[in-house]
């Protein structure tokens, strides 16, 4: 899912709870029928909260969804109580039946391939790379992010929610957005606020992830109102750690603390984040690459203190 827009969001709220609703009334005429109407619901559902950037609204709206799900599933145990657990009816109870069978089958291969957002390791036979979480000053949230090569739907980078080119270079494929984020759930004051500097991520500084050699620095590009046309990166950073190069991009023009040829150490600030990058929302962008930073250059997972991660994962630096 796109996720710099909150159409997503409002696509789930104009699908999702009408059918909720409809669920709720429905009596179905035997108890298996009810089931799999359940789980066709929820199968449809977890797509949709896996793959939408729910922090531009709300945080905490993607376990909705599950509620939904609970509060069904207690109502058709109370409706269908005492009804046979297999169809009758005829026609119209297979009917039923056929149909919830062929929404769960249409919804398995989408969330499978959702799934594989979370797996690097069956494709990508070389090292990940081990790093610190670049931000350290409270709760964030991976806005867009994961394995774009082979998943679907968490990270934008390389492929649309269709599968299809989004025309971004494939060394991209296992870059993260990564925004802040209050214990409530906002990363701005308001939904999709226009005004950039009332996003918590701006101005956040940005640490070292690894010790290695500052080998390009990109600065002086100003900050854009939000979601207006901007450079691919903005200002950025690349770091030479070991064999591979670290790309931070999206800084606030005049704010590095570091230059060409310089040693940075584990956790060294390196500048702050601004709104000099696209998408033109105040984020801080990274990518691993090795062996280059060429456009070319094999795209490394990243390994945030262990953890491989993808959209909507949450992260509390704790030192």
């Amino acid at each position: 899912m796109p996720w710099t827009s909150v159409t997503p969001i409002v696509l789930w709220a104009v699908i999702f709870i009408p059918l909720a609703v409809a669920l709720w009334f429905i009596q179905f005429n035997s108890r298996l029928t009810a089931l799999l109407f359940i789980v066709a619901y929820a199968a449809a559902s977890f797509f949709w909260v896996m793959t939408v950037n729910w922090s531009l609204v709300w945080y905490y709206l993607r376990f909705v969804p599950a509620v939904f799900v609970l509060l069904l599933i207690i109502r058709q145990i109370y409706l269908t109580d005492g009804k046979p657990f297999f169809p009758r009816g005829g026609v119209a109870g297979w009917a039923a039946f056929f149909v919830a069978l062929l929404l769960i089958a249409a919804c398995i291969p989408l969330n499978a391939r959702v799934l594989e957002s979370y797996d690097y390791e069956s494709y990508y036979k070389e090292d990940a790379i081990l790093v610190l979480f670049p931000l350290r000053e409270g709760m964030y949230v991976i806005t867009n992010g994961g394995n774009g090569i082979q998943g679907l739907g968490m990270n934008d980078h390389v492929r649309s929610l269709f599968g299809t080119p989004s025309g971004t270079l494939p060394n991209q494929g296992y870059a993260v957005d990564i925004m802040k984020m209050t214990v409530r759930g906002t990363v701005s004051e308001g939904i999709l606020n226009r005004d950039y500097r009332k996003y918590l991520s701006y101005n956040e500084p940005v640490h070292s992830p690894c010790v290695g050699q500052v080998v390009k620095v990109v600065d002086g590009i100003p900050d854009v109102p939000v979601l207006a046309p901007g450079d691919p990166l903005g200002n950025y950073v690349v770091l030479k750690c070991f064999e591979w190069y670290v790309t931070l991009a999206n800084f606030r023009s005049g704010t590095f603390f570091v230059k060409e040829g310089d040693r940075v150490g584990l956790g060294q600030v390196l500048g702050r984040i601004g709104n000099s990058g696209t998408p033109s929302i105040p984020h801080l962008h990274m990518q691993v690459n090795l062996g280059s930073m060429e456009a070319d250059a094999p795209a490394v997972p990243i390994l945030f203190e262990l953890r491989f991660s993808a959209r909507n994962a949450i992260y509390i630096p704790q030192f």
